[in-house]
């Protein structure tokens, strides 16, 4: 699991406009690695950094319930 949410971290765009085809497929990712639990604090951090992401895409995207739920 950590080498999936150093990936997903890795691989998971900003979220703005240009960008938004990478993360239409990259979205079903982030959703699976957010939802594990770690204890590493480093995992903990990528974790959030792609939540956030997801966060702001799904925010521009006008998707404002599932955008909250990541942010």
């Amino acid at each position: 699991m950590k080498e999936s949410i150093q990936a997903v971290s890795a691989a998971f765009p900003s979220g703005d406009y240009a960008t938004w085809e990478q993360c239409k497929v990259l979205l079903p990712h982030v959703k699976e690695v957010v939802g594990h639990a770690t204890e590493d604090r480093e995992g903990l951090e990528k974790q959030a950094k792609s939540a956030l992401r997801a966060g702001w895409y799904l925010l521009l995207m006008g998707e404002y319930t599932t955008a909250e739920n990541f942010l």
